[in-house]
């Protein structure tokens, strides 16, 4: 703790007070640059990029909100989806789609999307920006929670921010209708 310090406030956007040997500020990181502790940095502080940054680690998402959707979703409760505290999103309409925006590093992903199979569900196809990355038959005869399903070698070009779509494309022609229960989803860089 310093004390009897005049400790100045930071002089440009988005400094930082940090400390060395003295108060120093620290400025602000990049855009889409999280803060992190480094204890070889003389501040012990530095910036780094944000998201699933290094092969083995993951974004774990849950459908409880959605930065866009089209259609009508509902959020409902069930505690036989427990994957994801039993809370998942569903829309029942061909078209119907909700998007997430996340911060996501070069590199190779596999994606797992947790939800409800049943007789009445379809296709669900998923988007990172504006190229299809996986679709999945989410038919079941029975009703099936906690089903995961999974797409392996999702290349992601370029790091930044990333616009994620779950869309409604058509339904399973023994399919009764065009739902999608979504209870979560990871996406796990592999490499």
């Amino acid at each position: 703790m310093v004390v009897g310090t005049d400790l100045a406030l930071p002089t440009t956007k988005g400094g930082i007070i940090a400390y060395s040997t003295e108060p120093t500020e620290l400025a602000v990181g990049s855009n889409d640059t999280l803060l992190t502790a480094d204890s070889t940095e003389a501040t012990g502080l530095k910036w780094v990029s944000a998201g699933a940054t290094a092969s083995g680690t993951s974004l774990d998402y849950k459908f409880l909100t959605a930065d866009a959707v089209s259609g009508s979703w509902n959020l409902t409760w069930d505690t036989r989806d427990f994957y994801y505290g039993g809370w998942y999103w569903s829309a029942g309409a061909n078209g119907n789609y909700c998007e997430y925006e996340h911060y996501l590093s070069a590199g190779t992903y596999t994606l797992f999307v947790v939800g409800i199979n049943k007789n009445n569900s379809g296709i669900l196809d998923v988007y990172i920006d504006a190229s299809e990355v996986a679709s999945f038959d989410t038919y079941n005869a029975s009703e099936t929670f906690n089903a995961v399903d999974t797409q392996t070698g999702i290349n992601v070009a370029t790091s930044g921010m990333k616009t994620i779509k779950f869309i409604c494309d058509g339904k399973n022609g023994s399919s009764s209708g065009y739902n999608l229960q979504l209870s979560g989803y990871q996406l796990h860089r592999t490499a």
